[in-house]
């Protein structure tokens, strides 16, 4: 494909060969320069093509508009201008000190295209032949890459979730770091092959895609010209921090700490942006009311899962999948679906592999990402079952979540398994990684624990039931060291293969649960579907974990529960196991929010829903001070049943699925009288009453 060129509508020359002589300047086109003897980089901004990579704008060459403005020791800079060729208005504000700009410039498309737009910068390849760039990902901080000296393969490095890139030269350390964000598309690459005469770096917001009449895209970054890597490399942990702020003013109201952060890196006052870092996430950690009440933390009280107050919780979820195998495309907006279908938990898909990709080196963007989603989560009412994730153990043997330095020898994924599970020093290493996520979440209400390890694999030499002998002990040390800095938050236990049964027993672990994943017949195959197994395998399935948790004590949920859409009767198949956990009252996250037309996402790849999706919108109750002995929901007529037993004060809390349209064509009948409040912005009904033995509630279409 045609790449990124230099020449575009708001450019950040940079040229330093000395600090007292480094000034920023912007010429009447709207050009913005770093002046001095020998330019570093060449131009830096948006660069748009039309379809198949066709039609290339040198967007500097149309007129704009100014405005100047100074404050605070910075200069503003304002441009407008109209690129006729994609019918786009580009507008871009530069906030500029002498060896810092901060670029914020979004495009707005009047008629619909198709198009490819980037935001980028060249580097002269006369400057930095054969040097190393260092570039700072979500996958590695940092990831070293050999500039080429000579033409040939065009794409240097490919990535995603690519925060900055630092290139040395003649004593200078360039940064250039986007600020929006983490996107899904990043390349460095060799512009001679195109007949160019630099580097390339380009964060991509469409690939060939279509931008509809009125689409509105928005970039913001930030350059400097540091004269030591130190410095260089503050800079760019002060964008991270600044990256963090702006990502979490998506979903909460602190735009003017994400503007000040901007403009305190232009000032290059890095320790400013560390107090404004500091100051969101306080903002961010107040209490949020997503159903009338707000979040408290969970705890196990013999089979129920319980709030501070003493509230039963029933938890109906979605599992997240992206972060644990480098699909770092996940935005605030993405967290509103399960709000919208009244789910009231995510479970979080993250890797140690990415967390710590060298022993002892932790990534800090990774960890900020982690958070910052965990955020964005409470935002919508949801809390977050945070899970360090495997699946076939790692990148290098065909999956992904383990980093490769904790088992270098192993043949395939089930002999690393076996390789760690053997090997209780490693345990303890991976019990570090958890400690530094349950330190960064200790505080955090709308945490709801901790999922210790997804689905452990036996292997030819370690056999399931030696893997579960040693899956007690191996689980206790995680925890213990997980108290240390955590002593509340729950923790998650999950059996060998995720669902193998007897699983051992965990009991001897304080404020515990079982996490069983329930992939009945060959389900766990996204090709396989219904024909595999029946409902009274699913029956049998979920009593016998019904019963085993009764039997410990411990609380049990479905962690994973799914099927390829594409299955045999896939959305049968769900029906039926929804509507038999919701018999035994254990929750669930359906595997997985996910965009696909085929494999278990519950969307379409253009983001529309699945049949599949709509069966978890459902009526359930949320909480309730009592326990539930019966409840039931028929999907095709959204009739809701459910009975409470006890005495005393009791409340209430039900949740109303969208297609029960209450309370014009659907009514609630109850046993006993009782107070009923009707809140329609979160679709809830409360009830509270005097509880004398029992209650029943019985929610139908009028007339019915």
């Amino acid at each position: 494909m045609s790449k990124l060129k230099p020449s575009l509508l708001v450019a950040l020359l940079a040229a330093l060969y000395a600090p007292h002589l480094a000034e920023v300047t912007v010429d009447r086109t709207g050009t913005v320069a770093i002046a001095a003897e020998s330019a570093l980089v060449y131009s830096a901004g948006f660069s748009l093509w039309s379809k198949g990579w066709t039609g290339f704008t040198h967007q500097c060459y149309m007129p704009a508009q100014l405005h100047c403005t100074r404050a605070e020791g910075l200069l503003a800079v304002r441009s407008v201008g109209y690129i006729p060729e994609f019918s786009a208005e580009v507008e871009s504000t530069v906030l500029k000190s002498r060896r810092a700009a901060v670029v914020n410039s979004t495009i707005t498309f009047r008629e619909e295209r198709t198009a490819s737009l980037a935001w980028g910068a060249w580097l002269p390849v006369a400057e930095y032949s054969g040097g190393t760039a260092r570039v700072y990902t979500l996958r590695e901080w940092p990831t070293e890459v050999r500039l080429p000296e000579q033409p040939g393969d065009p794409f240097v490095f490919n990535a995603q979730g690519v925060l900055a890139v630092v290139a040395e030269s003649n004593g200078w350390y360039v940064v250039i770091a986007a600020l929006s964000g983490y996107y899904p598309h990043f390349s460095l690459e060799d512009d001679r092959y195109w007949g160019g005469s630099s580097y390339t770096i380009g964060w991509y917001l469409l690939l060939d895609e279509r931008a509809p009449a009125g689409l509105k895209l928005s970039f913001q970054a930030a350059i400097c010209a540091a004269s030591t890597l130190r410095e260089a490399e503050e800079f760019v942990d002060a964008c991270r921090m600044a990256a963090e702020v702006n990502m979490l003013s998506k979903a909460w109201p602190i735009a003017e700490l994400a503007q000040e952060s901007m403009e305190a890196l232009a000032r290059l006052d890095i320790q400013r942006v560390r107090q404004l870092h500091s100051t969101a996430l306080a903002a961010v950690s107040t209490p949020r009311a997503p159903y009338g009440f707000e979040f408290e933390l969970v705890h196990a009280e013999g089979t129920e899962f319980k709030s501070e107050s003493g509230f039963i919780l029933q938890l109906h979820g979605i599992n997240y999948s992206g972060l644990e195998y480098g699909d770092f495309s996940l935005q605030p907006s993405d967290l509103e679906w399960p709000r919208k279908k009244g789910l009231n938990f995510i479970r979080l898909a993250v890797s140690w592999a990415y967390l710590e990709p060298k022993p002892g080196l932790l990534n800090p963007a990774y960890l900020g990402y982690i958070r910052t989603v965990v955020y964005w989560a409470k935002a919508q009412g949801l809390y977050t079952l945070v899970d360090i994730h495997q699946w076939r153990w790692s990148e290098r043997l065909g999956g992904c979540g383990m980093p490769e330095w904790i088992t270098p020898d192993a043949r395939d994924y089930r002999h690393a398994s076996e390789l760690f599970f053997t090997n209780a020093s490693a345990w303890l290493l991976y019990a570090r990684a958890w400690k530094t996520i349950a330190a960064e979440l200790a505080g955090e209400k709308a945490v709801l624990g901790y999922d210790l390890f997804n689905e452990p694999m036996p292997s030819d030499n370690l056999s399931i039931r030696e893997l579960s002998a040693i899956l007690p002990d191996f689980y206790s040390t995680v925890a213990r060291e997980i108290r240390k800095v955590d002593p509340l938050h729950m923790v998650f236990i999950n059996p060998v293969w995720g669902g193998e049964y007897p699983t051992p027993d965990p009991t001897n672990i304080e404020n515990s649960a079982l996490d069983v994943h329930l992939y009945f017949g060959l389900t766990w195959d996204s090709n396989y579907g219904y024909e595999t197994t029946s409902r009274e395998e699913i029956a049998e399935g979920v009593a016998k974990w019904a019963q085993l948790s009764r039997e410990r004590n411990i609380p049990v949920i479905a962690g994973e529960i799914g099927v390829g859409s594409q299955a045999y009767n896939a959305t049968g198949y769900i029906r039926d196991l929804l509507e038999e956990l919701e018999k035994h009252r254990m929750g669930y996250a359906y595997f997985t929010y996910q965009k696909s037309d085929n494999w278990f996402a519950v969307l379409y790849k253009n983001g529309t829903e699945k049949p599949i999706a709509k069966l978890l919108d459902r009526t359930y109750t949320i909480r309730s001070t009592h326990p539930i002995a019966e409840e039931s929901y028929i999907p095709e007529t959204a009739e809701y049943k459910a009975t409470y037993t006890g005495q005393g004060p009791a409340v209430i809390q039900i949740r109303l699925s969208t297609a029960t349209d209450y309370p014009r064509r659907y009514k609630l009948d109850l046993s006993s009288t009782a107070q009923v409040t009707w809140t329609p912005e979160n679709r809830t009904i409360t009830i509270v009453l005097q509880l004398n033995g029992q209650l029943t509630v019985h929610i139908h279409k009028r007339g019915s």
